[in-house]
């Protein structure tokens, strides 16, 4: 059954806390993931160091805003798992945009809108045009991907500072092809606690969306 399939797959979460201390963001975050039949394990913190190692068997890694970007730099850069990355100071490291803060990559302040660039694309399914992503103004996390990327939700109806935005496995990101699938997401580190009904589809459909194509290539037995 499909409930089976999701309850087999697994999610490592990359935070900057340990898991008995994550903040009320990364907890949204995390019970998402629980309540849509992931199973997570949270590391990243202080006692909880995580390496390239841990994307192994798992079939996503999300890397949350509050993880440390020179802590992580560009660990998961070059794992075959698929890679949601919130933590928007990482993305040169996985190839996902160039190198210049505020420039290629940064946080939006006092944001909250955001234009749907693809709403054809899976991410996007059912969202189009401006969409609210918080219920408030808020931090939100951007970048600036290469022209190979699905550009699938903009800051402002110009410019080119995307909230989510995503590569497919063998598309050209900045210096490398990308190994699995790679996707930029908006939430910063207290997003998820006021996210609009459209912040949680673009999470939810972004997860999805990586999960699967983590499963693709697996072979089903009949009547499954």
């Amino acid at each position: 059954s499909l409930s089976g399939l999701l309850a087999q797959q697994s999610v490592l979460m990359v935070s900057g806390q340990d898991p008995s201390s994550i903040n009320p963001g990364d907890q949204a975050i995390l019970s998402a993931l629980q309540n849509s039949g992931y199973t997570v394990t949270v590391k990243g913190g202080p006692n909880t160091p995580t390496s390239a190692a841990d994307a192994n068997g798992v079939d996503l890694v999300f890397i949350s805003a509050t993880a440390d970007p020179s802590g992580i730099g560009n660990t998961f850069a070059n794992v075959a798992t698929p890679v949601i990355v919130s933590q928007s100071y990482i993305y040169d490291d996985m190839g996902m945009t160039a190198h210049t803060a505020q420039h290629d990559y940064g946080i939006a302040q006092n944001a909250r809108w955001a234009q749907i660039t693809a709403p054809n694309h899976p991410i996007a399914q059912s969202l189009s045009g401006l969409e609210a992503l918080t219920t408030a103004r808020a931090d939100l996390r951007w970048g600036d991907p290469s022209n190979d990327a699905d550009k699938i939700a903009r800051l402002g109806l110009y410019g080119s500072r995307y909230a989510v935005f995503a590569y497919d496995a063998g598309d050209n990101m900045v210096g490398m092809q990308a190994p699995a699938v790679r996707i930029g997401l908006h939430m910063d580190t207290w997003t998820s606690t006021h996210s609009t009904n459209a912040g949680w589809t673009l999470f939810n459909q972004a997860v999805s969306y990586a999960t699967n194509s983590s499963s693709s290539n697996c072979t089903a037995d009949a009547g499954t």
